[in-house]
C-alpha cells in the first residue's frame, strides 16, 4: 500500500467528532505500558560482509539499504485519506476476532516448534477468519515464510537503563531492530530515540497511552496514534516518516486494524515473544535460549521488551545463534505489503 504523508485538517477532525459512536470505557493502564529503550549509533564506516550483501534487495534503494554498515530507509510520507469516510467502521466496532480470548482482545500468535533438524512443525495457528483479516489490510504477523529471515521488534515504555546496553549489542552485531515508542518513552527517553535515529533502526507508533484500543472510540484511537506521532515530531522533526503501528499490548480487531490503514499506518503483530515484561519476575537465561531455539521460523517477527534484563544479558547471544542458523536479520520494511 503506497503511504503519502498527511496531517488531519480541521474540518476532518469536526466531521470525525460529529461521526463518532458513544465513547466506551477506556482501560486503565495509562502513561507507562509494559516497554523500555535508550540510545546507540550502528556502524558508518564498516565493510559489508557478504551475507549482508545478500539480504540487500536489487532495487534496494526503493524502501531500505545497507551502506557502509547502516541501514538507510527511503519511506514514503504517510498517507491519512483514508480517514475522509469511516462509514465501514460502525459494523466492526468492538466485535472481537472469532478466536479471540473471552474478554481479551490482546494478541496472541500461533505455536511453530523448530525440530533438531531445522524443519518447523505449525502445530496451530489463529482462525482463518483472522489471518484473512490481517492480510486485508496488510497487516504484519509473519514475515517472509519462505526465506530464512526474522525481524527484530521492541516495545519501548519505560527506561530502566537496559537500552544503552541492548543498543551497543545491535550495533555490534550489526542488526537493526525497530522500536515502537509510547508517549511516556518519548517524552523521557529523547537521547535513546536519538540514538536509535541516528544507528538506523526504525521508530514505530505505539500510542501516547497503553490504552486497549479495542475498547475506545474512533475519536480517542486517531488522538492516540496521532498525538504520538505529534508529540515524537516535536522532538525529532528530522525523524523518517512514522509508517508502522503496533497496538498496546497487541489489542486488536477488524476495527482496529480498519482504523489503522486509514490512517495511513501499517499494524505490525509479532509471532513470537515470551513473559519478558515483569521486572522483578524475569525468566533463566537457559530458558529464554531454549525457548528462542524451539520458536525460530522462517518470517520471525520477534517481540522483546527492552526493560527485561534477561533479554538484555541474552541479546548478543541468541542473534549469533539465530545467525548461526543461517538466517539474517533485516528491518521489518523488508516485509512485502499489498
Amino acid at each position: 500500500m503506497k503511504r503519502v504523508f498527511s496531517i488531519l485538517p480541521a474540518l476532518a477532525l469536526l466531521f470525525l467528532t460529529a461521526c463518532s459512536p458513544e465513547p466506551a470505557q477506556v482501560s486503565q493502564t495509562v502513561g507507562v505500558g509494559r516497554e523500555t529503550a535508550p540510545a546507540v549509533s550502528l556502524p558508518t564506516d564498516s565493510m559489508q560482509t557478504e551475507a549482508e550483501e545478500a539480504a540487500v534487495p536489487e532495487d534496494s534503494g526503493k524502501m531500505w539499504d545497507l551502506v557502509n554498515g547502516k541501514y538507510v530507509y527511503d519511506f514514503p510520507e504517510r498517507d491519512a485519506g483514508g480517514l475522509a469516510d469511516l462509514s465501514d467502521l460502525a459494523a466492526l466496532q468492538y466485535v472481537p476476532f472469532e478466536d479471540a480470548s473471552s474478554g481479551n482482545n490482546d494478541w496472541f500468535f500461533g505455536q511453530r516448534i523448530r525440530n533438531s533438524d531445522g524443519t518447523v512443525n505449525v502445530v496451530w495457528d489463529r482462525y482463518p477468519s483472522t489471518l484473512a483479516a490481517l492480510e486485508k489490510y496488510d497487516a504484519i504477523y509473519l514475515g517472509d515464510e519462505t526465506q530464512k529471515v526474522v525481524y527484530l521488534t521492541f516495545d519501548c515504555g519505560y527506561e530502566t537503563g537496559t537500552m544503552t546496553t541492548i543498543l551497543d549489542t545491535l550495533k555490534a552485531k550489526n542488526v537493526p531492530a525497530t522500536f515502537f515508542v509510547n508517549g511516556h518513552y518519548v517524552e523521557s527517553a529523547q537521547d535513546m530515540i536519538r540514538r536509535m535515529i541516528d544507528e538506523g533502526h526504525i521508530i514505530a507508533n505505539h500510542c501516547v497511552n497503553h490504552y486497549d484500543l479495542t475498547t475506545v472510540t474512533s475519536d480517542k484511537f486517531i488522538e492516540e496514534v496521532q498525538g504520538l506521532e505529534d508529540i515524537f515530531y516535536t522532538y525529532f522533526p528530522d525523524a523518517d516518516p512514522m509508517l508502522y503501528f503496533r497496538p498496546p499490548s497487541g489489542a486488536t480487531n477488524e476495527w482496529v486494524l480498519n482504523l489503522a490503514d486509514k490512517m495511513g499506518y501499517t499494524t505490525v503483530l509479532w509471532s513470537w515473544a515470551h513473559r519478558d515484561f515483569v521486572d522483578d519476575d524475569q525468566p533463566g537465561h537457559a530458558e529464554t535460549i531454549q525457548k528462542i531455539k524451539q520458536g525460530l521460523h522462517n518470517g520471525c517477527v520477534y517481540l522483546l521488551h527492552p526493560e527485561s534484563t534477561t533479554n538484555t544479558a541474552i541479546l548478543g547471544e541468541m542473534i549469533d545463534w539465530i545467525r548461526s542458523q543461517g538466517y539474517e536479520f533485516l528491518p521489518i520494511c523488508a516485509i512485502e505489503t499489498n
